[in-house]
């Protein structure tokens, strides 16, 4: 899209310019790195975790994977498609990706996974509850958010980084099978047509 599109002033700042009639202004964080779709061998296993105390550990289902035949890799390259610093299975058949760690996503004992993947019975795919996650910190910021008080979390984790999300509805964006590719110009616009319900902004 030309950035002609995007030529409605901003009401905090009518200087700057916040996208137009059914498009959006989108910015690229680049203190995040360019992913490279082609390998899953920067994700570590982190361990067995419990789902976080106040909802899910991992925010993005990947509802578009096989539930009856799910692998760890399937699940990895899923969340490297998105960008996601995190990646967990759960369940045999579930997978899950996100940026940060939910609260109350506590380490477990290796026994409390136990159940074998759908797609490769001799990998664990998490358990009742609980996962197997993996970080791939070359995914997250090169200048991490390091501040700030008002929330805590109570995994022991590596840092990890804070990012804001805009959505036009309130269901959490998946990722596409599609890479995700970046580019030098800081912005981009946006169509919102009917078949589109929401932008995740990176």
């Amino acid at each position: 899209m030309a950035e002609s599109y995007c030529s409605f002033p901003c009401t905090g700042n009518s200087a700057e310019l916040c996208g137009g009639n059914d498009y959006i202004s989108v910015y690229q964080d680049t203190t995040f790195p360019t992913v490279n779709d082609n390998t899953i061998a920067d994700y570590k296993p982190m361990g067995c975790y419990a789902e976080g105390t106040n909802g899910r550990s991992l925010a993005w289902r990947q509802d578009q994977l096989s539930t009856t035949n799910l692998t760890v890799e399937e699940c990895l390259f899923a969340c490297k498609d998105g960008g996601y610093s995190f990646a967990g299975v759960e369940f045999g058949q579930e997978c899950y990706c996100g940026v940060v760690l939910g609260n109350g996503t506590l380490p477990l004992d290796s026994t409390s996974c136990n159940i074998p993947c759908t797609g490769n019975s001799s990998e664990t795919c998490g358990g009742r509850s609980t996962l197997n996650l993996y970080v791939a910190t070359d995914l997250e910021s090169t200048q991490p958010c390091n501040g700030g008080s008002s929330s805590s979390s109570s995994s022991s984790t590596p840092p990890t980084t804070s990012s804001s999300a805009s959505s036009t509805s309130s269901s959490p964006p998946t990722t596409s099978s599609s890479p995700l590719t970046t580019s030098s110009t800081p912005t981009v616009s946006v169509v919102f047509g009917s078949n589109e319900q929401q932008a995740l902004i990176l």
